[in-house]
C-alpha cells in the first residue's frame, strides 16, 4: 500500500463516530432529536458543562465538544467518522417537505457538510 511507509501509524487521534443507521428518520423531529441525544452522550462523556445559551444550536454544541477533546488530548486532532449520514435524506424521500427539514438539519451541522465533500472525494479518488 502507497501510504504505508508516509504515515506514522504510532500516533492515536480521538475519535468520535456518528452513526445515522440506528434508527429510522420517518419523522419530522426524529433527526434532531437524535442529534442531540449524541451531543447529550458526549458532553456526560467528557464532563462537559451545559451552555449558558437558552437552547445552544448542535453546532454550537459540537464546536465546544471539539475544542474539548482536542483540549484534553495535547491538541491532538479529533477523528469524525460518520456512519450512513445519508440515511436520514433517504428515510424521508417519500416526504418532500420533512426531506427538505432533515437536509437542513444536516446542514445545521455546518461540519458534516464539509467532511461530506471530503468523502465524496476520497470516493472518487479511491475509484481512480
Amino acid at each position: 500500500m502507497y501510504i504505508y511507509d508516509k504515515w506514522d501509524w504510532s500516533q492515536k487521534y480521538p475519535v468520535i463516530r456518528i452513526s445515522f443507521g440506528r434508527k429510522e428518520y420517518a419523522n419530522e423531529n426524529d433527526l434532531e432529536e437524535d442529534i442531540f441525544a449524541f451531543l447529550d452522550t458526549l458532553e456526560n462523556k467528557y464532563s462537559i458543562p451545559a451552555s449558558d445559551e437558552l437552547k445552544p444550536s448542535a453546532s454550537s454544541r459540537l464546536q465546544k465538544i471539539l475544542k474539548h477533546i482536542y483540549t484534553i488530548n495535547s491538541k491532538t486532532k479529533v477523528v469524525i467518522l460518520i456512519d450512513e449520514y445519508d440515511k436520514p435524506l433517504l428515510d424521508a424521500l417519500a416526504n418532500k417537505e420533512l426531506s427538505e427539514k432533515n437536509e437542513s438539519t444536516l446542514r445545521g451541522l455546518a461540519f458534516l457538510n464539509r467532511l461530506m465533500i471530503i468523502y465524496t472525494l476520497s470516493l472518487l479518488l479511491a475509484s481512480l
